[in-house]
């Protein structure tokens, strides 16, 4: 979602107060939440952050493969290339190239 649809569907008096927001970099202040809620339960960003990936990488979850195909028709769209070396397997690497360049 980008910012002029998050706009349209708040309503446009938004508008004003993300672009202050973005323009000085302003940092949020949570000392009213603080009244409710005990902040001392939650972690730092980054830390969250180190966390999830850690838990992600040694879940040892497996990627999707890629449908050289279709990457191929989005590259002959985007008029962008991938780098062969970037395609492990000779039969994926005659499906892009057929598909992209013919």
């Amino acid at each position: 979602m980008s910012v002029d649809d998050f706009i349209s569907c708040r309503g446009d008096g938004l508008r004003y107060q993300v672009i202050y927001d973005r323009l000085y970099n302003r940092d949020f202040d949570n000392t009213k939440e603080s009244q409710f809620v005990s902040l001392d339960d939650f972690i730092k960003v980054k830390d969250g952050l180190s966390r999830c990936l850690s838990n992600f990488i040694d879940m040892g979850a497996p990627f999707k493969s890629i449908g050289w195909k279709q990457e191929a028709i989005k590259d002959k769209l985007a008029q962008e290339t991938t780098p062969l070396k970037e395609i492990s397997s000779i039969k994926d690497k005659l499906i892009y190239l057929w598909t992209r360049y013919l």
